[in-house]
């Protein structure tokens, strides 16, 4: 846990530097009101997994910004040892929230918050030399970091980093803006 912390620590060290570089009169107009930001991740750390994501411009006039809301639904798998080999397998489906800065015509940063239900399934092997399986309803909250770089027209290399119970911290993939 405490190597992940540390991952995590640096990575939003890094991204804070490289979008703290740029110029505060770089800063583009936000997208506009009714535009449609839709993205795929592959996560990873903990575990691996997967997630799609779609958010809609609802306010294109605070300050500098834009302010979304949209959808989330990923899923997780984790597998360790600790005496005994745990496995757990994560759904969730959860609304988010987002405010995004263009800071260049190529380069987007955003942040939020999502929350929702999650669903967990798990095995393991306990004391006595036996299989346990289980389920269990997750309620889902946290918080959303990300980047997203302009790859070709309307096409995005995106990442995020996502801090929920049951997800991937470290989500990397595409974006498409409608």
């Amino acid at each position: 846990m405490n190597k992940m912390k540390k991952t995590i620590i640096l990575t939003l060290v890094t991204f804070l530097t490289f979008a703290m570089s740029f110029k505060a009169q770089a800063i583009e107009d936000p997208y506009p009101t009714g535009t449609i930001i839709g993205s795929a991740h592959f996560g990873f750390v903990p575990g691996i997994g997967a997630n799609i994501s779609g958010d809609y411009v609802l306010v294109d006039s605070w300050w500098k910004g834009h302010f979304t809301v949209g959808a989330y639904a990923g899923y997780n798998h984790r597998k360790w040892t600790s005496g005994n080999e745990y496995k757990y397998s994560n759904f969730a489906i959860l609304p988010r929230a987002t405010y995004g800065l263009n800071i260049t015509n190529n380069f987007e940063v955003h942040a939020g918050a999502l929350a929702g239900l999650g669903y967990r399934t798990y095995t393991y092997i306990d004391e006595q030399n036996k299989l346990q399986r289980g389920s269990q309803p997750i309620f889902e909250i946290g918080g959303i970091a990300g980047v997203r770089y302009r790859l070709v027209g309307n096409l995005y290399a995106d990442a995020e980093l996502n801090y929920t119970a049951t997800m991937s911290y470290l989500n990397i993939g595409v974006s498409f803006v409608f």
